[in-house]
């Protein structure tokens, strides 16, 4: 399947190329051609992450073939791909693994399901996968230029939410949550004298939120540390529509701690 497809092209060849988000329009047209030009650009991430996490034991070509025409058929029937296309690709290369989402989900991953389409897109292909910039700008649509900023940004928000995540957690201990927005601000020392104290006694007994501190400082490798279970993330809307939360993130790897080392 899609053997006759020229393979070894730079992505950024070819500037007039479509986003990938134009092309998956397309697809939901019935453009053909426009699905080809998603293989082409996607097989060999996909033959890589195959052979990498995935048990089964057919071969690579034969396993990632197969997610492309389920793919091909979801997109097609009005399947949504909200998000980089290779993540909704990789989650279609997990659908038959018996491995399921972690309970509660790490709240890095709600952060990150929160963001603007540019924004996952971009941490994903760059903080995670570390694409070459020239391919990133053909897949996302935006200037090679502008990347940076663009990466910056989307860094930004995602530590901003991960912390409002954390904060508004019921299963975020009181003190905790105290901590969390002032961490910025203890960075800068713009803390009072009694919250320097207070934020100093409860870093010093609370595994949790040094591992938050820690993190903080490099959400991308944060995300990278995620990135598997970003992948095979079911979380239910249902649940979070009605106000339940899932436990917050710690630890240097965005772990699941509910209440570890609370004080």
């Amino acid at each position: 399947m899609f053997t006759d497809v020229p393979t070894g092209r730079d992505l950024s060849a070819s500037r007039a190329s479509p986003t990938d988000a134009a092309l998956v329009d397309a697809v939901g047209t019935g453009d053909v051609d426009a699905f080809l030009e998603l293989w082409r650009r996607h097989r060999q991430a996909a033959y890589a992450f195959t052979r990498r996490w995935t048990s089964t034991d057919d071969p690579a070509e034969t396993t990632v073939n197969r997610a492309f025409s389920d793919l091909l058929l979801e997109i097609a029937s009005g399947a949504a791909v909200d998000g980089p296309f290779r993540l909704h690709l990789y989650r279609r290369l997990f659908a038959d693994e018996p491995w399921d989402s972690p309970r509660p989900l790490p709240l890095v991953v709600s952060a990150y399901a929160e963001l603007s389409l540019t924004s996952r897109s971009v941490l994903w292909y760059l903080a995670v996968e570390d694409e070459a910039p020239a391919s990133v700008a053909l897949m996302v649509g935006v200037p090679e230029t502008e990347l940076h900023a663009l990466l910056r940004v989307a860094q930004v928000d995602l530590r901003t939410r991960w912390l409002t995540e954390i904060v508004e957690s019921p299963s975020t201990p009181p003190d905790c949550a105290w901590v969390a927005p002032r961490l910025d601000l203890r960075a800068s020392g713009a803390l009072a004298p009694a919250s320097n104290d207070r934020y100093d006694r409860h870093l010093e007994h609370c595994e949790h939120c040094r591992g938050v501190s820690q993190d903080l400082s490099d959400v991308g490798g944060l995300l990278r540390r995620t990135a598997r279970t970003l992948v095979v993330a079911r979380e239910d809307r249902d649940d979070r529509e009605s106000g339940v939360r899932h436990g917050s993130t710690g630890g240097a790897g965005g772990t699941t701690a509910t209440r570890r080392g609370a004080t």
